[in-house]
Order: structure tokens, then C-alpha cells, then sequence
């Protein structure tokens, strides 16, 4: 209930995309597991309980306005489900395991700010993520559905630094295994601080 990564550095300011792989383990109340959170201007959560979302369905929010995958509910299925977010100054976009579920002109441009994995980076006492995130990345650019569905069609998870390292911000990886540190493997720096999680072999694909 508090295990989360901090210290990241900000998120894109302006257009943004946010990749990550997720298995969501368990449910609680009606609310959402955040995935990545720099407060409410770049925030990626799925719906853990029955509300109007319904379980399973991802919800962002752009610059602190949101949007919700009302038709997705990905996550009702057990195991790896692969999400991205992207905003392009005018459109939201939602994208589950390489389709697009939501488009919206919900969105408003983003302020650089601090974000965290796994918990609501506002509140840490909401929206912590009860289960496992792999391969965290961050774009200051609007990925295409071609990148986007080559990133979900590797399988095993790709190196993005390989082909798609043009205005890649932020990139863990999670390969450490041990201690308290997670590198970004961007080249920027940003390397992160875990709290309390506990390291997992287990790998998408």
C-alpha cells in the first residue's frame, strides 16, 4: 500500500506519451491505481472498483483535465496489459495492449512536474498501484499507433532506446533486481528512489 518510485525528475511539458506495462493484482475501493502521477498534469490510473469508469478501464489526466476509457475495461483480464496515454496539444488518446480505445479533446497542455510511479504523487495515501509496472517510458511527442502497436507487438518488452529514442525523456526499466535505485536508461538522468516495493523477475510477454 506504499511502495512507489520518486525522485524521477518532471514529466514532458506540452506533448507528451507515457508507455507502460501493467498487472494489477488485486482491488479495493471505488477509485484508481495510479500508474505513473506528476499530480493531475500528466496521471495514468486504471479503475479498481465498480463506478461509472468500470473496473479495468484506464483513466488520464491532461494537464488536470481527464478523460476515462469507459469502453476499455482491459484490465478485468489477469496478466500483463500494456497502456499508453498521448497528448498532441489538441487530442487525448488512450491505447490498451496496441488498440486505441479513447480519443477526447479533453486535455489541456502540461506543466513540467515532479512524478512517481505506483501512487498518486499528490496524495500518497490514494491510488496505490497493487501489483506489478514494467517498462516506464516518457516521450515529450505524441507517438503514432505504428510506434505504439510495434512497442505492444515485441513481446518481451523492446529496448525503446533502439528505435524510438527521438524525444525519449525518461525510460526505467526495472532490470535492476536489487537496492534502491532505478536507472533511466533514456540518458537523462533521471534515474528514480524505490520505497518499500520488493524487486519481481516476472517480465511482460
Amino acid at each position: 500500500t506504499n511502495d512507489y518510485i520518486d525522485s524521477l525528475g518532471n514529466c514532458p511539458a506540452g506533448n507528451a506519451t507515457l508507455s507502460a506495462w501493467g498487472y494489477m493484482d488485486a482491488v479495493a475501493s471505488n477509485a484508481y491505481q495510479a500508474i505513473y502521477s506528476a499530480g493531475t498534469e500528466l496521471w495514468v490510473g486504471v479503475a479498481q472498483g465498480d463506478g461509472s469508469a468500470g473496473y479495468g478501464s484506464v483513466r488520464a489526466h491532461i494537464g488536470g483535465q481527464s478523460q476515462v476509457d469507459t469502453a476499455g475495461s482491459t484490465f478485468t483480464n489477469e496478466g500483463w496489459h500494456h497502456v499508453v496515454v498521448t497528448w498532441d496539444g489538441t487530442n487525448t488518446k488512450i491505447y490498451t495492449d496496441g488498440v486505441l480505445r479513447k480519443t477526447s479533446t479533453t486535455g489541456d497542455d502540461i506543466t513540467a512536474t515532479a512524478g512517481e510511479i505506483g501512487i498518486y504523487s499528490v496524495n500518497h495515501s490514494q491510488g496505490q498501484w497493487i501489483g506489478e509496472i514494467d517498462e516506464v517510458s516518457l516521450w515529450s511527442e505524441a507517438l503514432d499507433l505504428t510506434a505504439i502497436q510495434a512497442i505492444y507487438n515485441s513481446g518481451v518488452p523492446i529496448d525503446v532506446t533502439a528505435n524510438y529514442s527521438d524525444n525519449l525523456v525518461s525510460y526505467w526499466r526495472f532490470e535492476e533486481g536489487t537496492g534502491t535505485t532505478v536507472a533511466d536508461s533514456s540518458g537523462n538522468g533521471n534515474d528514480g528512489t524505490v520505497n518499500n516495493a520488493t524487486w519481481d523477475t516476472d517480465v511482460p510477454g
